[in-house]
């Protein structure tokens, strides 16, 4: 298992490269971390100068990872580190990041991958890991279209007032799906027909 010791040596071997003293970033291990392998911890203070405040590392890497492993993630965040204090930017992993992570003897890459971490706490787990499993997705399936029953229409009737599709039958005149009635005193009383009414009609016309 690695220490902050381990960490400390190699970043005082870095300060020789980059010419800046990190003696002061307070450095801490954290089984906290369960995604990340690392952190640099910035701080903006008066004035507009940025503060590195800590540098973090996962337990799990400093328990199960190799020392190359363990080499990369710190040059990787000191890169950081580097950036906020040379050029008073917090830059994430940008050009400048890049060119010191280069320069420092690590990939420019915002991931890092260590394989050894993952086998150690699924053998110590007892082939269980605690690591978030890859997302897998599976194929919807198919469901087969079923057709709804046929279900016969009417015959559009002719909308009222158009004076389509009359015909007379016993005193009654039907237009357009509603019928008059005239009285003997000669009122005109109106309705709609029913839907009986209305096959009857269109039985009469041979539709």
């Amino acid at each position: 298992m690695f220490t902050v010791d381990d960490i400390r040596k190699e970043m005082k071997r870095l300060d020789g490269i980059s010419g800046i003293d990190t003696s002061h970033i307070p450095v801490r291990i954290s089984k906290r971390m369960t995604r990340a392998w690392g952190t640099c911890h910035v701080k903006g203070i008066r004035g507009g100068k940025l503060n590195v405040t800590e540098l973090t590392f996962a337990d799990r890497l400093c328990r199960y990872g190799k020392l190359e492993s363990l080499l990369d993630t710190v040059r990787h965040e000191y890169a950081h580190a580097y950036v906020t204090l040379k050029y008073n930017k917090l830059e994430h992993h940008g050009p400048l990041w890049q060119a010191a992570a280069v320069r420092f003897g690590t990939e420019p890459s915002r991931f890092g991958s260590y394989p050894e971490v993952n086998e150690a706490m699924k053998r110590e787990k007892g082939g269980k890991t605690s690591m978030p499993a890859p997302e897998i997705r599976l194929p919807k399936p198919s469901v087969p279209k079923v057709r709804p029953p046929h279900t016969p229409t009417l015959p559009t009737v002719p909308k009222k007032g158009t004076g389509g599709g009359t015909v007379r039958a016993q005193g009654t005149l039907t237009v357009s799906g509603y019928t008059r009635t005239r009285s003997s005193d000669g009122r005109v009383s109106e309705r709609q027909l029913t839907t009986q009414e209305i096959l009857d009609w269109l039985g009469k016309m041979k539709v």
